[in-house]
């Protein structure tokens, strides 16, 4: 009975032994592992670093690439239609004496309501002359003229005053201008105005400047508001011509 007790007391200390042992060898993998990766981490991390960069800089180089390739396409997309229009003009049954010029600047990229144009003096451009759309609508004068470029002064430029002609009952107005291809006029409270009515140039070839938006009356004013807009969205000009 003696040597049964011995041997079972025996063994309860050799499993508390083991169990020990394997506690403190559980701990020190543990220990070690976590040194070992922290020490991956501080190793691998700059390599990391060094290809976030990497990936970063091609990335931004072949967009950069992407955005100069698309502008060159767009230059030349731009002089192929400029050559058209201008075959166009030149091949026409009836011959029509004007001149194309391409849009370099306009607002919001120039100053507010002009436009840069890539014709001048060398082209026979000279100040004060009539600026239309190839369609045929007259939006402005070159108000600067240089050897190859000139500024174009739109009638709708803040505070400019043109005089003009209802289409509609042929009365003379002062088409003032308001920006960004607005205007306003001033008529009598009588006069016969509605949306859409068309706005000319007063001149021996009256040629569309603005088109009526809207007609505000007070019921006690003696006069009406007239507001018109451009006939062309002055924010996207690619071409105008002279004559």
């Amino acid at each position: 009975m003696k040597m049964s007790y011995l041997l079972r007391n025996k063994s309860k200390k050799d499993h508390g032994k083991r169990l020990l042992i394997l506690g403190i060898l559980f701990f020190s993998l543990m220990f070690f592992f976590k040194l070992f990766d922290g020490f991956i981490t501080r190793t691998v991390s700059p390599i990391w670093n060094a290809e976030n960069i990497l990936m970063r800089t091609i990335r931004l180089g072949w967009e950069n690439f992407q955005t100069r390739e698309a502008l060159v396409e767009e230059n030349m997309r731009l002089k192929v239609e400029l050559e058209s229009l201008r075959t166009s003009l030149s091949s026409s049954v009836e011959p029509i004496s004007l001149e194309l010029a391409v849009v370099l600047a306009g607002p919001p990229h120039s100053f507010y309501d002009t436009l840069v144009i890539d014709r001048g003096s060398s082209d026979g451009l000279i100040v004060g002359q009539e600026i239309f759309i190839p369609e045929g609508s007259v939006i402005g004068v070159a108000a600067q003229v240089h050897k190859t470029t000139s500024v174009v002064e739109l009638f709708s430029s803040y505070g400019n005053e043109t005089a003009a002609i209802l289409e509609r009952t042929k009365l003379p107005v002062l088409l003032i201008g308001r920006g960004a291809g607005n205007f306003k006029i001033e008529a009598p409270r009588e006069e016969w105005v509605e949306v859409g009515d068309r706005i000319l140039s007063l001149s021996s070839e009256p040629k569309l400047i603005a088109v009526v938006e809207d007609v505000v009356t007070g019921p006690t004013d003696s006069f009406k508001k007239i507001l018109a807009r451009s006939p062309v969205n002055i924010f996207s000009l690619a071409y105008v011509s002279f004559k």
